[in-house]
C-alpha cells in the first residue's frame, strides 16, 4: 500500500450494511465492535471531476436527500465568508466575489472553521455525501472503486484566493450525523495541534436519515485524527 495512504481515522463500526437496506436507529449491542481503520486520501481539486455527469447512485441519493431537512448557514471567517446552502458549500471573498464551490456531485451537510491542524491558518472541516471512496482513480492494487454514495470527512483552508486541500478521508465506516471542534483542556500528544473532533454517528441507511447511535471523540495528531477514549 503507498506510504501517502496513511491510516489515521479510526471509526467504531457496530454493524456494516449494504447502501440498499435499512438498518435499525439503536445498536444491536452495547458493547461497541472494534474500531474499523478508514484511509486518507489525496484528492485532485473538485474542478478535477472523475466524471462529468453524476452516478446513478448519486442520483438515487439526491431524490432523496433532496426531501430531508438540511443544515443552511452562513459563516463569517477570518477573510472569508462560508455559506451552505441545499448541500452546497461555497467560499465568497469580502467583495461577494465566488472564490470556491464545492463539487457539484458532492452534498455538504455541514462544516465548521478552525485552525485544526495547528499551522496558524483558519482551515473548514465538512462532511460529505459522494460516490466512490476515493475521488480520483482508485490507487495502487484497487481493482475497482463502489459508486455506492457514502459519508467523508474532508478538511480545506484557504491560502488567499485558492482553497487548499489539506486531508481527506476515503468511505467512512459510520455516517457523521452532527459533529463539533474544540480546543482539548489537556494534552499529552507532542505532535497534536489541540484540535478535537466530537461526532455523533450513525448506521448507513437506504432513506439516509442522520439518526446517531453514538459519540465519539478524535484528536487530530500529526496528519489525522485519531481516536480518544473518554476520561
Amino acid at each position: 500500500m503507498s506510504a501517502r495512504r496513511t491510516l489515521i481515522l479510526l471509526l467504531v463500526l457496530a454493524s456494516a450494511i449494504g447502501m440498499g437496506g435499512a438498518c435499525s436507529s439503536v445498536a444491536d449491542s452495547s458493547e461497541p465492535a472494534p474500531p474499523q481503520a478508514v484511509e486518507a486520501g489525496e484528492a485532485p481539486a473538485p474542478t478535477a471531476a472523475r466524471k462529468s455527469d453524476p452516478t446513478e447512485e448519486y442520483r438515487a441519493f439526491l431524490a432523496i436527500k433532496e426531501r430531508l431537512p438540511a443544515v443552511e448557514k452562513t459563516v463569517q471567517g477570518e477573510a472569508c465568508t462560508y455559506t451552505l446552502h441545499a448541500g452546497s458549500l461555497v467560499v465568497s471573498a469580502a467583495d461577494g466575489s465566488e472564490l470556491w464551490r464545492s463539487d457539484p456531485y458532492w452534498w455538504v451537510d455541514d462544516f465548521a472553521l478552525a485552525d485544526v491542524d495547528g499551522d496558524g491558518n483558519e482551515d473548514f472541516l465538512f462532511t460529505l455525501w459522494k460516490s466512490y471512496s476515493f475521488y480520483g482513480d482508485p490507487p495502487q492494487g484497487v481493482e475497482a472503486d463502489d459508486p455506492a454514495v457514502k459519508n467523508h470527512l474532508f478538511l480545506y483552508s484557504m491560502r488567499g484566493s485558492a482553497a487548499k486541500q489539506l486531508w481527506c478521508s476515503s468511505n467512512l465506516s459510520r455516517p457523521i450525523c452532527t459533529f463539533e471542534l474544540e480546543h482539548a483542556a489537556h494534552l499529552e500528544s507532542p505532535v497534536s495541534s489541540g484540535m478535537k473532533l466530537i461526532t455523533q454517528e450513525g448506521e448507513y441507511r437506504a432513506d439516509f436519515a442522520p439518526l446517531p447511535t453514538q459519540t465519539h471523540e478524535y484528536l487530530w495528531e500529526g496528519w489525522g485524527f485519531t481516536p480518544q477514549t473518554p476520561a
